[in-house]
């Protein structure tokens, strides 16, 4: 995995369009609410692929 490929948490935020403090909440991050990360010497990054499959993981469907 190239490093080019990881988001910071303010661009996994600009990316799904909340807010930094929403997507570093103690609820996302602690009790494992949010996308996927990854934590490399204490530093949190996003790889793209991940926050697309939490994406789909919110969605609701509609009655059929």
């Amino acid at each position: 995995m190239e490093k080019s490929n990881l988001l910071t948490i303010e661009q996994a935020a600009e990316y799904l369009g909340i807010s930094k403090h929403t997507l570093n909440s103690y609820r996302w991050i602690y009790e494992k609410d949010g996308p996927t990360y990854i934590k490399m010497g204490g530093k949190i990054a996003y790889k793209t692929t991940d926050l697309e499959a939490w994406i789909e993981k919110c969605r609701v469907e509609q009655g059929e």
